[in-house]
């Protein structure tokens, strides 16, 4: 009975885990190069105006346009067409470990894949109209909802840079302490989306992490993700590791080894696997 308890709650945990990873596209790994991406703009949000809880501290239009300039400048985000993203996934508490490759290219497309030994493929996907997903545990879905409208935000190839024009309205609410240092909290509303508190680098201008409750097929799940180990490629600052806490105490670690820029992609890549174009059809 130990033993079958003990399989079934790793099988729940490794669930739980791989689907919030598919979910999120690796929810912090995208603010890599996702953040650093094209044609980026500063622009008041669509609905309420950004806006201070107190005006001692920075708006987040000041915070946004620090942090577009502390990752590199516009300039050289203009440059990005598309990016390669190669690393590693790992759940060190329950000995998960597998590579991650991710493409994206303008405008808004995505291709995440994870290998887990013993496990197989899994995948993530968003063509400009249809967000999906393909794995073992779950086999070819299409994503709807929260959760596709997370997985898009994802693929925006303006990521964060991009927040003040993407959210209907921002909120600097003060200073707060995260992952050891202090930063700037911005709470971040979309309508029908969960809110979203994002943390700029009192020192460095730079996204350190995020805290909200997202959609994922697990059910909604609050999440906090850390930022760190920022490193230039090609004159933008990338976050090359990154730590998802999940609401079981385990902790989902994204370590990038490597990323490249516009790079030759086949436009096939972003196609619909067939099992997907079959659920489509249905």
């Amino acid at each position: 009975m130990k033993v079958n308890r003990f399989g079934k709650v790793l099988r729940t945990s490794l669930a739980l885990a791989l689907a919030l990873a598919l979910a999120l596209a690796l929810a912090a790994v995208r603010a890599l190069p996702l953040s650093a991406f094209a044609q980026t703009t500063v622009a008041r949000p669509k609905g309420d105006s950004a806006k201070t809880g107190d005006s001692q501290w920075p708006t987040p239009e000041a915070l946004v346009t620090a942090y577009v300039k502390a990752v590199g400048g516009k300039e050289a985000m203009s440059k990005v067409k598309n990016s390669v993203t190669k690393g590693e996934m790992s759940i060190p508490q329950a000995g998960i470990k597998g590579p991650l490759e991710m493409y994206q290219a303008n405008p808004g497309k995505l291709l995440l894949k994870i290998e887990i030994p013993g496990v197989g493929t899994q995948q993530v996907g968003f063509d400009g109209q249809t967000v999906w997903q393909d794995s073992e545990l779950t086999g070819p879905q299409v994503i709807e909802g929260n959760q596709a409208e997370s997985i898009r935000f994802q693929a925006n190839t303006n990521g964060y840079a991009d927040s003040l024009s993407y959210f209907d309205s921002m909120e600097t609410l003060g200073l707060d302490k995260f992952s050891g240092e202090m930063a700037y909290a911005v709470v971040a509303n979309q309508k029908d989306q969960p809110k979203k508190t994002i943390y700029f680098s009192k020192k460095t201008g730079l996204i350190i992490g995020t805290k909200g409750v997202e959609e994922t097929a697990m059910g909604k799940v609050g999440l906090t993700t850390e930022l760190g180990d920022y490193k230039k490629v090609e004159g933008i600052l990338i976050s090359h590791r990154t730590v998802v806490k999940l609401p079981n105490g385990m902790t989902q670690q994204n370590v990038i080894s490597k990323v490249e820029f516009n790079q030759e992609l086949d436009a096939k890549i972003f196609d619909l696997p067939l099992g997907v174009k079959a659920v489509v059809k249905a």
